[in-house]
């Protein structure tokens, strides 16, 4: 969304998200559930300039060519601004078109990351590299009629629905664990029919299991135009000018 767009409005109410963008820096979040944040802008600072790192669709943030961040903090210092930016980790995440999954749960039409679960029982199952131990919250993308079981390094961390039924690029959190390095393993476990109300649904569908640091927590930082270049080859959310 354009920075001028969002500029227009004083509270932003947004799903929650592993891998969704924090709001500029003049935005503060006032409440919190665990399906929602609710974010107010205030009167400072003032964003000049909003550069967004194009992250993967699986992922929070990327890296910035070094030779664009120091573009930047040049038209800082021109404006006698300073740089704002959001600093985030990996997000390791299965993507469950390339794991083993039941031969009759194709693809969806237009998202290369998410399958059709066409009312049979089945699982979904792969791995993941996980780069640093520590304690991770886990989140599915997708639509669900009926509960989802979800396994990670062997251990049952929780479930994904029943009746989670939000737009595309919804996820859900599923619970927490603790994780160490190296490559872990995961289980998506879609269970039987039975005769709840909207068990029957065949359009519903599974996208990336993301595995979220805790102690991650979008942070807003401010640098000197002229330390711009400490920020090559490190991970962001996006990169402002602001006064």
């Amino acid at each position: 969304m354009a920075l001028s767009y969002l500029q227009q409005y004083r509270l932003l109410v947004l799903r929650r998200s592993p891998i969704a963008t924090r709001p500029p820096a003049n935005f503060r979040r006032v409440y919190s559930t665990r399906s929602y944040d609710v974010w107010e802008r205030g009167p400072a600072p003032v964003v000049v300039e909003h550069l967004p790192i194009a992250p993967a669709k699986t992922e929070a943030g990327g890296v910035a060519p070094c030779a664009q961040v120091r573009s930047v903090g040049a038209r800082a210092a021109a404006r006698g601004a300073r740089l704002a930016y959001v600093e985030r980790r990996p997000t390791p995440s299965l993507i469950p078109t390339r794991a083993k999954r039941p031969p009759d749960w194709g693809e969806v039409f237009g998202d290369p990351n998410a399958l059709l679960q066409r009312g049979k029982a089945g699982d979904v199952r792969g791995s993941v590299l996980v780069t640093a131990p520590g304690r991770y919250r886990v989140w599915l993308q997708g639509t669900f009629d009926r509960a989802l079981s979800i396994y990670v390094a062997g251990h049952r961390v929780g479930r994904a629905g029943p009746r989670e039924l939000g737009p595309p690029g919804s996820f859900v959190r599923v619970g927490a664990t603790e994780l160490p390095a190296g490559p872990v393993r995961v289980r998506i476990v879609r269970p039987g029919n039975n005769l709840e109300p909207a068990d029957g649904g065949t359009n519903r569908f599974v996208g990336p299991l993301v595995l979220d640091p805790v102690t991650d927590a979008p942070v807003l930082r401010y640098l000197a135009p002229r330390d711009a270049g400490t920020l090559c080859g490190r991970r962001l959310d996006w990169l402002e000018v602001v006064r």
